[in-house]
């Protein structure tokens, strides 16, 4: 719409102009012939309006709406005094129905009203005068006058809805085609937004998938590493393996189930462990009661290691009870896993416990990430096993 504005504008200034340069060859002979005939008021009014005209088309400090109240005005101005000084035989009626035109094309429904109403006034008034012998007629009757103002009244009308007809249309036209320029670009920018969204997803996806990569390659190992820790003499080696194993895959879907799959809650990672473990024991599963007074976050190596250590020992804790206690706290550092026995069993039994844990070379291997020691028993709860776990820590960069 503004463009349509300045469209306008620019098609004006450009009309005054050629006014303003072609207008000396109308100018030269409308001033000569009015000087022998002694029209001194058309004169008068001609030098006017073509000075008016060359300050309109030259002059910066000239605006649109100042242009077009000048050329509206002096084409009225001069019809008049046209009309007035040579009848109905001049050019009067010419110049009084362009200034409808012109206002019906780059100016408002209200100017087109005025400048009509203007021409129907003066006609009334002229031969009102004629009528009363006040003006001379100059050839001109009433009857004559009002046949002539009833056809300009109905050319200049006419036209003047037309004229606005159409401007009307094409602005809202133009206003609707700014609309949609304005509803794509409002989408394009959506459009850029979410590409920009989905790029940000697939890095991030990316990155999850090298992770995953490199994750399953160092699984692999470890699945190898645990393979080769086997005693191949040892009737439950084969239960031992499946049991890691099914602990390392519990650590990679607690992993994969987070957004960045950076790190394992330590709390999740006992509370779905124990289950696993105690279902083992079929046909009577030992009782298992997790809680988690406070927890943390694990590195997926050391939550492997963790989950390996933590199911070989609770597998070991359940055979010697059928009742096992776990509850998990944190620090800034560590995540700790306290797995006791029920009150009444005897203290010994949490050092064979650790004994048997610590003759595996995998606990070995993963100190200090992962630390093994005794807990004596409290007035509410057996002796147990304390499993420390190195936490992530808060400043390291994540996926």
């Amino acid at each position: 719409m503004t463009a349509f504005i300045e469209d306008k504008s620019t098609i004006l200034g450009a009309m005054i102009r050629f006014l303003a340069v072609a207008g000396f060859v109308a100018f030269v002979p409308s001033v000569y012939a009015a000087i022998r005939e002694g029209l001194w008021a058309i004169v008068a009014v001609d030098a006017l309006a073509y000075a008016l005209v060359i300050f309109a088309a030259f002059s910066n400090k000239a605006s649109f709406s100042l242009r077009l109240i000048l050329l509206v005005s002096l084409s009225l101005i001069v019809g008049m005094v046209v009309l007035y000084q040579t009848g109905p035989f001049g050019a009067g009626y010419i110049w009084m129905l362009s200034a409808a035109v012109l206002s019906a094309l780059f100016g408002k429904t209200k100017i087109v009203v005025l400048v009509n109403g203007i021409s129907m006034l003066f006609m009334l008034i002229w031969g009102l005068g004629i009528y009363l012998g006040w003006v001379d007629n100059r050839g001109a009757q009433p009857f004559t006058v009002a046949i002539i103002a009833s056809n300009l009244l109905l050319i200049s009308a006419g036209l003047s809805i037309v004229i606005r007809s159409l401007m009307d249309k094409l602005s809202y036209r133009l206003g609707q085609r700014d609309l949609v320029g304005q509803r794509l670009a409002s989408e394009l920018e959506e459009s850029k937004r979410m590409a920009k969204q989905l790029d940000a997803s697939v890095h991030e996806k990316d990155a999850v998938l090298r992770e995953l990569h490199h994750r399953v390659k160092n699984n692999l190992q470890v699945v190898l590493s645990i393979m080769s820790m086997a005693d191949m003499n040892d009737p439950t080696a084969c239960a031992t393996v499946k049991r890691r194993v099914r602990a390392l895959a519990l650590v990679n879907e607690l992993a994969l189930s987070r957004h960045d799959a950076a790190s394992v809650d330590a709390g999740e990672l006992f509370r779905s462990l124990a289950p696993r473990i105690a279902e083992s024991s079929y046909p009577a599963p030992p009782a298992v009661q997790v809680r988690v007074v406070s927890s943390a976050e694990l590195d997926p190596q050391n939550a492997g290691l963790a989950a390996i250590i933590g199911a070989d020992l609770l597998a070991d804790m359940y055979e010697r009870s059928k009742g096992i206690s776990i509850a998990i706290e944190a620090d800034a550092r560590h995540a700790r896993a306290s797995i006791r026995f029920p009150f009444e069993v005897a203290e010994d039994l949490a050092a064979q416990c650790l004994v048997q844990a610590q003759s595996s070379p995998l606990l070995r291997g993963a100190a200090p990430e992962v630390e093994l020691s005794t807990i004596a028993r409290d007035a509410e709860y057996g002796p147990g096993l304390l499993i420390a776990i190195e936490a992530v820590d808060a400043d390291r960069p994540r996926l």
